[in-house]
């Protein structure tokens, strides 16, 4: 398959000296133990503020690491411009379906211009029950295979973000990717130190790195190539039943799902289908796509009539818009599942052993003083807990019997109280996002300009997701004050 991250093993550096490599590694790997001390090695911090500087340094120290790698980078295809990287990739890709057997005659790779990216389109009319697309066994790749053989640009689209609880949730991300990247690469740094050692002792000839026979080096194991390939794990994995997990007796592994049993499920990549692009329908289109056991392929069925040229889409599954930008780069239009995640700390004049001790007996887990609950598009918008806790937190002080407890915390004063301090909560939160029509406005009219970035759409699903939280938000808000109307 083709992409614009190729790995070219020995090719990828320019021609050096071993002493000059190792000197190469050595100083790298000074470099990238001193971040794992300094960073990586600690905790986050549960402090916004305080990430996002840690995560500006984080930036730094990968762009340094870049930087030395690139004085031995031999220039490849990969500084073609983007456009022309992609065309050049799908030609091969389509190339390569053909010879492992891909049968697409139905369906073909489309430019989508509302996402900026490919998906799948009807090549010809298609009636209801047809088999829009085949991918046989022997082009997926599977944890069968690999049992067999021995993933945001810039730190100013995270500022975008602000105030969605997705900022947070991206720091962190992005934090425990460079960290992975950070551990692998020092691995890969052994390894190389390893490959080009001269005089080995016995002892060190048995203690072979991991990454001493892949085509994995210092030089070319880069941050983007780490990242990128996270992505494409993380957002593209399907379950199909494996062909080679046997029992302890010889035989294939059953498991039972759904009241059926079937062949042990193991996670795969599947070139192809996984160019379909997501979306919802009336209609229950969930076994749109499966795998066939008779065929030993995974397959897209139509379960309506298309024309030429209609997209083929997939359904993904139920998250929230959170979720989806961060880990498929979109936000969908109409999300009935869409949630928004309210965060309340205690401060320490709420931290009494006997508030604590209540909130500990209606289940909260008490390892953090923060809370977190999911506050939903449609009602019930909120878990009852939620109220419960803020019951709770809205107390001027914790009577001492537990029969005066429960009056206090049902007395209508303190109900009135925590109906206010929800209301409050939610209209400071819609506050905090100013006016998301006004990014929205600026994206648009720059999009002339905006073309030759992909920064353009990635601030327009920012725009879109800030504004289906505010929805959420003052739905809530909504529903707060008229619980506070039914008090008067």
């Amino acid at each position: 398959m083709g992409s614009k991250h190729e790995l070219h093993s020995k090719k990828s550096y320019k021609p050096f000296s071993n002493h000059s490599f190792l000197k190469f590694l050595d100083k790298l790997k000074n470099q990238v133990n001193e971040i794992w001390k300094t960073v990586f090695c600690h905790l986050p911090s549960s402090n916004v503020n305080e990430l996002f500087k840690e995560h500006l340094i984080i930036r730094d120290f990968l762009l340094q690491i870049e930087r030395m790698q690139n004085t031995l980078s031999r220039k490849t295809g990969s500084d073609l411009p983007y456009v022309e990287q992609r065309n050049a990739a799908l030609s091969e890709f389509l190339e390569w379906a053909s010879k492992v057997g891909i049968v697409h005659h139905l369906v073909k790779i489309t430019y989508v211009e509302e996402i900026d990216g490919f998906g799948l389109s009807s090549s010809d009319f298609v009636t209801i029950g047809s088999e829009l697309l085949k991918v046989p066994r022997k082009a997926i790749l599977s944890w069968d295979q690999a049992r067999k053989s021995y993933f945001l640009k810039s730190n100013l689209i995270f500022q975008y973000l602000r105030p969605s609880p997705l900022f947070e949730e991206a720091l962190l991300l992005y934090r425990n990717i460079a960290r992975q990247f950070t551990h692998f690469l020092l691995e890969i740094i052994y390894s190389d130190e390893f490959r080009h050692e001269r005089k080995k002792s016995r002892e060190e000839s048995k203690m072979e790195p991991i990454f001493a026979d892949s085509p994995l080096t210092a030089v070319n194991f880069k941050f983007d190539l780490y990242r990128w390939s996270v992505a494409c794990i993380s957002t593209r994995i399907n379950m199909i039943p494996s062909a080679v997990y046997k029992s302890d007796m010889g035989q294939p592994r059953m498991v039972c799902l759904y009241k059926n049993f079937t062949l042990f499920p193991v996670p795969a990549l599947i070139p192809f289908l996984d160019m379909a692009n997501h979306s919802y329908t009336d209609e229950d289109f969930y076994e749109a796509v499966h795998f066939s056991d008779e065929t030993d392929c995974a397959v897209i069925i139509a379960l309506r009539n298309y024309e030429p040229s209609e997209l083929v889409n997939i359904f993904y599954g139920w998250r929230n818009n959170r979720d989806f930008l961060l880990h498929n780069g979109f936000v969908p239009m109409e999300n009935i599942r869409d949630t928004y995640k309210l965060k309340i700390g205690l401060p320490k004049s709420k931290r009494e052993s006997e508030r604590m001790d209540l909130f500990h007996s209606l289940g909260f887990v008490l390892d953090s003083t923060i809370f977190t609950f999911e506050v939903k598009a449609f009602e019930p918008y909120f878990h009852r807990s939620l109220f419960e806790f803020v019951q709770i937190y809205v107390l001027d002080e914790i009577p001492s019997n537990s029969e005066e407890i429960k009056k206090f915390l049902n007395s209508s004063n303190n109900i009135r109280k925590a109906w206010n301090f929800l209301h409050d909560r939610f209209s400071l939160l819609c506050a905090s996002y100013g006016e998301v029509s006004s990014l929205v406005c600026t994206v648009h009219q720059n999009s002339s300009e905006c073309s030759k970035s992909i920064d353009c759409s990635r601030k327009s699903m920012i725009a879109t997701l800030k504004s289906s939280e505010i929805k959420i938000l003052r739905k809530a808000e909504i529903f707060c004050g008229e619980q506070l109307l039914k008090m008067t």
